[in-house]
């Protein structure tokens, strides 16, 4: 079935667009099913390549050769490192060594907000345990941006029970880009990047 969106699709462009649109005003996959007649494990299927697909711009190698998923899993409270470039954020799920060292360190400061950390791990603004949404600040003048992430992030991704499951990093990198184009046309700008690389 033609379809500029995904490769060798099975349901029209039409329809696909409509998920588009339904999940761009954030309507679960229960809700855009029952919109668009489609089978519920169809809807989730597409969107989980979307969400892999708005992850894939900012991906990265990962410590240790795991995958970010399956630590979340592993230790059940996700660790988020948070970097602010303005009124934008930035997400990466710590792992691997370089996680192993934050988590002592956090063990040894959970009476305060603001940590120091070894020059060499000093990558972050801060430092979140998404289980009961701790910020650790670290450095930078963008404490504010990130709070105010956060609470966005963390009221959806309650929501959505996703919370040390293995996909929390494509929920999470979801939260990222809804945030950073909040301002935005996020129903336009999917379109386009799925025009530019179509789902497989």
């Amino acid at each position: 079935m033609k379809n500029k969106y995904v490769k060798r699709s099975k349901i029209s462009e039409a329809k696909f667009r409509q998920i588009i649109r339904y999940f761009a005003i954030d309507l679960d996959a229960q809700m855009i099913a029952s919109l668009t007649g489609l089978n519920r494990n169809t809807v989730n299927r597409y969107l989980m390549r979307i969400r892999e697909r708005i992850a894939e711009a900012d991906r990265r190698p990962r410590a240790e050769g795991r995958a970010a998923s399956d630590a979340a899993v592993d230790n059940g409270t996700p660790l988020v490192g948070i970097r602010g470039h303005g009124r934008q954020i930035q997400t990466e799920l710590v792992i691997g060594s370089v996680g192993s060292q934050l988590r002592r360190l956090l063990r040894r400061n959970t009476s305060v907000d603001r940590i120091h950390l070894p020059e060499a791990l000093a990558r972050y603004d801060g430092l979140v345990d998404m289980e009961n949404l701790r910020h650790y600040r670290i450095a930078g003048p963008n404490g504010d941006c990130i709070e105010a992430f956060l609470g966005f992030a963390h009221k959806r991704l309650t929501r959505q029970n996703v919370l040390g499951t293995r996909s929390f990093e494509l929920h999470l990198k979801e939260c990222e880009f809804r945030f950073n184009h909040r301002d935005g046309d996020i129903y336009q700008m999917l379109l386009k990047k799925l025009r530019e690389r179509p789902l497989n």
